[in-house]
């Protein structure tokens, strides 16, 4: 009889475990797929291309920068420092800061502003490329920016899935938005 009440009470438990479990998927953040990101191939902070290729299978969350700004891009790359040392033990989430200004905005250059905000480069790619390039990718790839002029950058990060899909935006200066972002990144991987 013993052995019935305990068969009966695993029973009694694992399903328990598989109603919580699909209930819990049932209640998960499902984010809207906002467009697919294009192919691109830029040059990282090791002078190596580097490309949509590369983030495969991973989530990512991608900015616009310059390292000379003024204005929001320290605020921005305050925010995904945040990020990056939340999620640096987790090898599928990156980050990519592209640089605006590839005029001043060497590799050499992205490569000493990653130190300043103790960058992983494996995790967190500082990307260069020219300015056409760049331009398009923000316009026509992330639907954010400023057509006439690549210098007026966003101030939005996009999360993208691991199948290069936009699946939200946030303000890069906003540590409210930046919460959101980290709890639908989280959902992603």
């Amino acid at each position: 009889m013993r052995g019935l009440i305990a068969v009966i009470a695993i029973f009694f438990l694992i399903s328990m475990g598989l109603g919580l479990r699909i209930f819990l998927k049932s209640n998960a953040t499902v984010l809207p797929v906002l467009g697919s990101v294009p192919s691109f191939q830029f040059t990282d902070t090791s002078e190596q291309d580097f490309g949509l290729e590369n983030l495969r299978g991973q989530v990512w969350v991608v900015d616009f920068i310059f390292t000379t700004c003024p204005g929001p891009c320290p605020a921005m790359a305050q925010q995904m420092s945040r990020i990056h040392h939340q999620f640096r033990s987790v090898s599928r989430v990156h980050q990519v800061s592209i640089s605006v200004n590839p005029a001043y905005d060497t590799p050499a250059i992205l490569a000493d502003y990653a130190k300043r905000f103790d960058a992983d480069t494996r995790q967190w790619h500082f990307l260069h490329a020219p300015e056409e390039e760049v331009l398009k990718l923000t316009v026509e790839g992330f639907k954010m920016g400023n057509p006439d002029d690549v210098i007026a950058h966003s101030q939005r990060f996009a999360l993208v899935d691991g199948q290069g899909q936009i699946r939200g935006y946030y303000l890069g200066t906003d540590a409210t938005s930046v919460d959101q972002l980290i709890l639908d990144l989280n959902s992603l991987i």
